[in-house]
């Protein structure tokens, strides 16, 4: 977090909320698929509370290379992972999805967002086999919209942590595909080429995230404890 009159506020600038009640804002990573860059695109946003309202805002944007991006307040609305997930998040293998995801990830593209439109986000086939996750990751690598990074995100996420856990099970005839697709279709049961925002947010209410529209006041003054936002995040 970064606290006003500080000198990692001063360094943000016009970035810092222009709210004279504002004390505390917060710098968090994020990566997207957006049509204006190459690739995926990461900063870092700027956010803060606004304690009228209790509603999370957005103020700013640092790129990586350290360019200051000012913009109008925009109401941030957060996905939280379920209870079950949140308390054993692996973030070592969440550093190794992103790194993956750096060197595979195409371009933003039109043409999968007139697809989305026309069809189906759902898995048709809920069997927990491998070769319904080839069919997702297949899905992975394909020329994104702003959805598909947090959808394949979280699926490449579940494949990970279900073949570490069952190598340390010492299954070795095991590679962990039927508990990634259980994991898949229990959390994130979508296809990452062809979801728009709403099946994403349906799906998320229907799998058990919680969506912070709200920060409640019990969190201050330390971070909000809140997930990456849809759209913008995974």
């Amino acid at each position: 977090s970064v606290r006003h009159g500080t000198p990692a506020a001063r360094i943000l600038g016009e970035v810092w909320p222009n709210n004279a009640n504002v004390t505390q804002a917060w710098r968090v990573r994020t990566i997207e698929s957006t049509r204006r860059e190459q690739g995926l695109y990461e900063s870092e946003v700027v956010l803060y509370v606004d304690r009228t309202t209790r509603r999370l805002m957005l103020s700013g944007e640092v790129a990586l290379s350290g360019l200051l991006s000012v913009f109008e307040p925009e109401i941030v609305d957060c996905w939280q992972s379920p209870p079950e997930l949140r308390g054993e998040l692996r973030v070592d293998l969440m550093n190794e999805v992103a790194s993956d995801m750096r060197v595979s990830q195409a371009n933003w593209s039109f043409a999968t967002g007139v697809k989305a439109v026309f069809s189906s986000a759902e898995l048709t086939d809920t069997s927990w086999d491998a070769k319904n996750l080839q069919i997702l990751a297949e899905c992975w690598v394909r020329p994104p919209i702003c959805t598909s990074v947090a959808i394949a995100f979280w699926q490449r996420y579940f494949t990970k942590l279900s073949r570490v856990a069952a190598r340390a099970a010492h299954q070795e005839h095991v590679d962990g595909s039927t508990r990634a697709m259980e994991l898949i279709c229990k959390y994130m049961p979508l296809k990452a080429d062809c979801s728009l925002i709403w099946d994403l947010e349906k799906h998320l209410a229907t799998c058990n995230w919680c969506c912070l529209s709200q920060v409640p006041q019990v969190f201050w003054p330390g971070a909000p404890q809140v997930a990456a936002r849809i759209a913008v995040v995974p």
